[in-house]
């Protein structure tokens, strides 16, 4: 009913960016059906870019499996993907957040990757879309994957000129200013 709705209200849309936890277990496959069966009119009419959200990642190479996406370097697809891709002016970088370094943080292939696939891009606009939020005012605020994932990000998108950052997790909506250093500015 929410993208029904939602493609009623703005019938011009050309994708759906999806910040994670799109079924409750990644192996089963009756959710993926549900899922998709269920909104399937809409689907049949549009493409989703997904971040793997947790609950994907309770599967094996879940994302891999169930969606076919551009520009996907070459990575361990088992907890979900990191990739990017171009729209009009806009270009995004979807991360994989559950795709960790031994600090908690985002691997370290994946920042690089991402520090390279923007610097590359002219595109006047830079979004950037993962699954564990990095500011909410949601329950998963304080984990310590977040907090480490917020550490690495909280410099690094300024420097890259992100403009916007979607995230998921805590599913809770929230909005900020531009954050340079956990601050606004």
């Amino acid at each position: 009913n929410t993208l029904k709705t939602a493609f009623e209200v703005y019938p011009e849309t050309d994708f759906i960016v999806n910040t994670g936890d799109l079924v409750d277990h990644g192996d089963n496959q009756k959710q993926w059906a549900w899922m998709f069966n269920t909104a399937s009119d809409t689907l049949m009419n549009t493409y989703m870019m997904p971040a793997a959200g947790n609950h994907e990642d309770h599967g094996t190479n879940a994302i891999d499996n169930y969606f076919v996406l551009p520009n996907v370097p070459e990575q361990d697809k088992t907890s979900g993907v990191y990739y990017s891709f171009d729209y009009n002016n806009a270009h995004f970088a979807v991360l994989n957040s559950n795709n960790l370094n031994e600090s908690e943080g985002l691997s370290d292939d994946q920042i690089k990757w991402l520090t390279e696939d923007m610097s590359k891009s002219d595109a006047q606009w830079k979004f950037v879309t993962l699954h564990k939020a990095v500011y909410s005012q949601g329950s998963h605020y304080k984990d310590d994957d977040v907090c480490a994932i917020r550490e690495q990000l909280q410099v690094l998108m300024p420097q890259l000129g992100i403009d916007m950052v979607f995230q998921g997790h805590d599913h809770v909506y929230m909005r900020t200013g531009s954050l340079v250093n956990n601050a606004n500015t």
